[in-house]
């Protein structure tokens, strides 16, 4: 090119569009029926999921017609994010429990955590803490083995030693102890001179999530409706930023609903909450700031994405009906990694359904995170599991880089898709629960136990026949895998200690204790003056007990229960977890027999799947050939000494082999099991008469079939 020559354009349209047709989902359909080979289409590629909501093995543009998802991130129905900048900004709360029980102890392990990934002060308290019961009241493994325990001015002191609680959010997992932890919070403030308005954080203080747990409260529902309403005051004058009603749905979570029944019953408890802080004198639009959801997190990576993203949607549909102004309508994620699809069996697994549930959450929107260490389901976890499950968001957030994306699924047209069956079905759901009078009230009648129950059952069916696979338990399984159990601390000593300090601390202080004013903080309650939080923090300072405090807020009031009705919560591989066990105590003299006749190479694979399928159940095999006539293959599985045999043969040849083979084994040794591999059809009445004693076939009921085996047996499965 010449100096000073321009540059010219092309003025012809050099794309290649116009050459080539662009095929539309019609055309796909019928190229993808032609390769089905007269196979249902439906059956073959659509697949209807546990939310009764069918996926399409593909999703066009057309797909997205209809749907509000032009707004941008912050913006609009919050569909894509609370914030237009998402993680950019700042990035999701490392949220994660320590393991100590003792606050000199959890002092020490919280501020090596937050040297080391974590930014947030998590106190999880233990179980006599959550009821407001003093140790010496309570029992041994409720104080100080389930969480931490927290019962005087000493202990929170002890807890947050030389940590700087304005730099990091300070999250409590209050149960229905929130108002005496508040207080207990307050004195710890007061005493270090923190500037409240700096403190972030949350109480979740979540009655309604307690009773679905537990079946009842030592109280009516109105008793701790006043108190998260009295917290709500105070803190609206003091704790700006911090939010005092927690809506969990982890007991639900954990009992098996679904990804729609669980955000449903989220939102319904929201508007229960709504409705009775209303009576309370605290509108919507001050308690829209106030409020918190945590989720458990499953296993299906895109359900759960659209799980948050929908209750984005919603919820902002809700508050506007109520008036709330859109910058007070967020709806705050608390994701915890699920619990019900954790195994004890293969445990390190554990490890990765808890990496892609995590990145499920971020990816949803979640604004806070816990990541359970992988050995939770057996043991008090390690302080190498505990590093493991919290480096897993450290190496999402610093090496994956997802602290840098804004809505990362926006756009995709099954994401989007799904997010809108996911509201559609979700709102279904929570109609259904406002029909039934909310959700205290379906506690109470059993309609969301039913509900849940309903769903699961159809759920353990399908990871007993191991449509749905859980790794490890119902599918490639270790046979020699033991339990790893984890003994921790030993719970009579803590419980023995923790009485003792309580005691010591009550000597010292009993000049002070003298001198608080019970009548005072009574009657600050019952006239619903916030003040009672600073009357508590006083008593407190002077040397109350969190039981004493307690039982002073409750008068007396008596037991409030749903009768029953309690959700059924246990983890999805537990009925495995037990048979194992159980096979474990006799492998050794109930050995298997593979027994693969003629063509062996033919009849093989049916053996590797008896194998696979048994060893899975905890058994070990060893795998013999059958050839020749009846006489020597009966002598050669006799030979074996193993009770437990399996018949490998090809469907044809079952009729003559079981005939001849299975009557003669059975005469010569009674005991023996003869199983025998494949779906047997009409022929099934035939080969139990002559002997066989089970099938296995795909689609085969794997625990009923171990449980049978066992029984005949003689051991016992209850």
């Amino acid at each position: 090119m010449e100096k000073g020559e321009s540059v010219k354009t092309v003025s012809k349209d050099t794309s290649l569009r116009s050459d080539f047709s662009y095929p539309g989902y019609e055309e796909w359909k019928e190229a993808a029926t032609s390769s089905l080979k007269g196979k249902d289409f439906k059956r073959s590629l659509q697949t209807d999921t546990y939310e009764g909501i069918t996926l399409d093995p593909i999703y066009t543009e057309k797909d997205l017609e209809g749907l509000n998802i032009d707004s941008l991130p912050g913006r609009t129905n919050f569909l894509r994010g609370q914030t237009v900048i998402g993680n950019l900004g700042k990035a999701w709360d490392v949220c994660q429990r320590m393991g100590a029980g003792i606050p000199k102890e959890f002092n020490t392990e919280l501020t090596s955590a937050l040297s080391s990934g974590q930014d947030t002060i998590f106190l999880s308290p233990d179980e006599a803490t959550s009821a407001g019961i003093d140790p010496e009241d309570s029992s041994k493994g409720k104080v100080g083995v389930t969480g931490l325990s927290l019962v005087i001015n000493n202990d929170i002191n002890d807890s947050l030693k030389n940590i700087d609680i304005t730099k990091y959010p300070v999250v409590f997992d209050t149960n229905v102890s929130g108002m005496e932890l508040l207080m207990l919070f307050n004195f710890h403030m007061n005493n270090e001179e923190f500037d409240k308005h700096k403190i972030e954080g949350a109480m979740n203080f979540d009655p309604l999530g307690i009773l679905s747990e537990r079946g009842e409260l030592d109280s009516s529902p109105e008793h701790y409706y006043k108190k998260m309403a009295l917290m709500i005051k105070w803190a609206k004058k003091n704790c700006t930023n911090m939010r005092i009603a927690g809506v969990s749905t982890l007991s639900y979570h954990n009992a098996g609903a679904s990804a729609v029944q669980e955000l449903a019953i989220a939102l319904s408890t929201g508007v229960e909450y709504i409705d009775a802080m209303s009576l309370q004198g605290i509108s919507p639009e001050e308690f829209g700031g106030k409020i918190s959801f945590r989720f458990g997190i499953g296993s299906n990576f895109f359900m759960e994405i659209a799980k948050f993203r929908a209750g984005r949607v919603i919820w902002n549909r809700i508050l506007k009906e109520y008036g709330v102004p859109e910058e007070n309508r967020d709806f705050h994620i608390h994701a915890e990694t699920s619990m019900f699809n954790q195994s004890g069996l293969d445990l390190y697994v554990n490890m990765l359904r808890v990496t892609t549930e995590a990145f499920s959450a971020i990816a949803g929107g979640a604004e806070r995170l816990t990541t359970n260490p992988f050995d939770r389901v057996l043991n008090e976890p390690s302080p190498f599991s505990r590093r493991v499950a919290r480096n897993v968001q450290t190496i999402l957030k610093e090496e994956s880089h997802l602290k840098r994306m804004i809505d990362p699924s926006g756009g995709s047209y099954y994401v989007e898709k799904l997010t809108s069956d996911m509201v559609e079905k979700s709102w279904k759901f929570f109609l259904d629960i406002e029909k039934e009078g909310g959700v205290q009230k379906a506690l109470g009648n059993g309609f969301l136990r039913k509900a849940i129950g309903e769903g699961r059952d159809k759920l353990e069916m399908s990871m007993s026949t191991r449509k749905n696979i859980l790794v490890g338990t119902n599918s490639y399984g270790n046979p020699d895998e033991k339990f790893e159990h984890n003994e921790g601390a030993d719970p009579f000593t803590i419980f023995s200690r923790r009485g003792k300090e309580i005691e010591d601390f009550k000597d010292l202080s009993k000049v002070e204790r003298d001198g608080i004013d019970k009548c005072r903080l009574s009657d600050l309650f019952e006239t619903g003056n916030p003040e009672v939080i600073d009357e508590g923090t006083e008593m407190f300072k002077k040397g109350a007990t969190i039981g004493e405090i307690t039982s002073l807020l409750k008068g007396d009031a008596e037991l409030f229960t749903i009768h029953g009705n309690t959700l059924e919560i246990s983890r999805l591989s537990e009925t495995m977890e037990k048979l194992r066990t159980k096979v474990g105590r006799i492998k050794e003299t109930l050995k298997l027999t593979i027994a693969v006749n003629e063509p062996f190479l033919k009849i093989k694979p049916r053996g590797d799947f008896s194998k696979s399928f048994f060893e899975t159940g905890g058994f070990n095999s060893s795998m013999i050939r059958l050839e020749g006539p009846a006489d020597g293959k009966i002598r050669k599985i006799l030979d074996q000494e193993n009770r437990l045999v399996v018949l490998c043969a090809a469907d044809t040849d079952y009729p003559e082999l079981v005939s001849s083979i299975v009557p003669v084994m059975k005469r010569e040794r009674e005991d023996l099991i003869i199983v025998l591999a494949g779906d047997p059809g009409e022929n099934k009445g035939k080969y139990l008469k002559d002997g066989v004693d089970f099938f296995v076939h795909r689609g085969s009921d794997l625990p009923g079939i171990i449980s049978g085996i066992l029984k005949m047996s003689g051991v016992d499965n209850g």
